[in-house]
């Protein structure tokens, strides 16, 4: 048989039952009950009607005996009693299970977007200038030369171009006249620009080059300056030989000083000289 300890407990209260059942059908006649607890010996108080006189009896409880065949009784059966499961309320040790809620969403790692190369800004197209019209009057400049001008470029004679006329300025840095009238010719310049070449030759290149780069740029000349000791011009300076400065020709397609020269300055002179070679 398995017994557990509810079998146990039960047998002990079927025991305690059925000797209370016994003791109450002895005492029928006795006014007090008989109380039994652990098979401890109990007193049994008897009170005498007549007498009044309380009797008491220390009696041996029979429940012994009648334990015994009350156990005999009950190990007729086979009580064999499961183990209740565990109820509800029972607490568990392990860790409780996370709830959708309770569960932790997975951080979203983002990307860094990538920035979109920048968009390069359209090169402006550069302003188309106009170009000179050929006719049958143009012509190269007739003295060929190939040097540097006071800036270090390198120029040759097809430099200016193809165009009616040429004016030719011999100049020096330490004349005065020839550097007022450098105004005049950057505006002739620009007035006749397309028709009529320009081209001034210095006479100290070698020795004040600066100061030459300084007057031309704040007389806003536009037109080149060579050195006029150059070899190559030394026809072009044979025909600039008056003796003094600043002395100036207008050359014609056959390579002539067209009115001769001009010596000294005046934007009349000059443009007077530049409008006959246009009509011849």
């Amino acid at each position: 048989m398995k017994y557990t300890y509810k079998s146990a407990f039960i047998a002990m209260c079927a025991i305690l039952f059925l000797s209370v059942l016994t003791a109450c059908g002895d005492a029928n006649n006795s006014t007090n009950g008989l109380y039994v607890a652990n098979n401890n010996i109990q007193a049994i108080e008897e009170n005498d009607e007549g007498s009044g006189t309380v009797h008491q009896e220390v009696v041996p409880y029979i429940a012994t005996e009648q334990a015994a065949e009350s156990t005999e009784e009950i190990g007729a059966y086979d009580l064999e009693i499961e183990v209740e499961p565990p109820s509800s309320n029972y607490e568990s040790t392990s860790e409780p299970e996370q709830t959708p809620e309770s569960i932790p969403e997975p951080t979203t790692i983002l990307e860094p977007t990538p920035t979109p190369p920048p968009t390069p800004e359209p090169t402006p197209s550069p302003t188309p200038t106009a170009e000179p019209i050929q006719t049958a009057n143009t012509f190269i400049f007739p003295f060929q030369f190939s040097t540097v001008d006071l800036h270090g470029n390198y120029v040759t004679h097809e430099s200016l171009g193809e165009k009616e006329a040429f004016f030719v300025y011999y100049w020096t840095t330490w004349c005065i006249s020839c550097v007022q009238g450098m105004p005049d010719l950057a505006r002739l310049a620009e007035e006749y620009a397309g028709r009529v070449g320009f081209i001034s030759l210095l006479g100290d290149f070698g020795l004040a080059r600066d100061t030459a780069i300084r007057i031309t740029e704040n007389s806003g000349v536009p037109f080149i300056t060579v050195d006029a000791t150059h070899g190559e011009f030394q026809l072009l300076m044979d025909m600039l030989d008056s003796g003094f400065v600043p002395t100036s020709v207008v050359i014609g397609r056959d390579g002539t000083a067209i009115g001769g020269q001009i010596v000294g300055s005046g934007v009349d002179r000059f443009q007077s000289a530049i409008e006959n070679a246009l009509e011849g």
